[in-house]
């Protein structure tokens, strides 16, 4: 919705269609599901991402808020599996990649006053992030990612971000 993402086609076309029978999400989880196909996508998905693994460990052995009802875990798994979907085809295309990038980037960009709500140091993190993403997108067009990219810009990322949280 907010960096309108949802109706760039050019995403929408790489990501899969949802199996027959299946809601990707339904309003209403009452509503007629074909949950085994969703749990299957789900599965099939987690197992191929190390970092879903973790977070569906986590959460099956942690305590779940007893405020997460079903149709918020629904939605939070299958947010996931968006975000999983999304990044393997942003990771398999770097045309699609730079085209997402600049889209959601001329959004945020074309939002009048975007910046007032942000500190210097939170303006800073984002310019650096911002010439991040310009190279890697320039890099990958290339096919030629050096080893040593983000030698510089990761430390000095994490150190405006420890920065940031000492309110230095």
């Amino acid at each position: 919705g907010e960096l309108r993402l949802d109706s760039h086609e050019p995403l929408l076309r790489e990501l899969p269609s949802v199996a027959p029978g299946t809601t990707p999400c339904p309003a209403d989880v009452g509503a007629a599901v074909d949950l085994r196909a969703f749990v299957g996508a789900v599965g099939a998905s987690a197992a191929a991402n190390p970092l879903l693994c973790i977070l569906a460990e986590r959460l099956s052995s942690s305590a779940v808020p007893s405020e997460l009802d079903d149709e918020s875990a629904y939605q939070l798994v299958h947010h996931c599996l968006l975000l999983d979907l999304v990044t393997r085809a942003l990771a398999a295309d770097p045309e699609l990649a730079a085209a997402v990038y600049a889209r959601a980037r001329g959004t945020v960009h074309a939002t009048e006053g975007w910046w007032r709500p942000l500190g210097i140091f939170e303006l800073a993190k984002l310019k650096t992030v911002e010439m991040t993403l310009e190279r890697f997108v320039e890099h990958r067009r290339a096919g030629n990612l050096p080893a040593n990219f983000g030698h510089i810009g990761l430390p000095f990322n994490i150190l405006e971000a420890v920065m940031q949280d000492l309110k230095l």
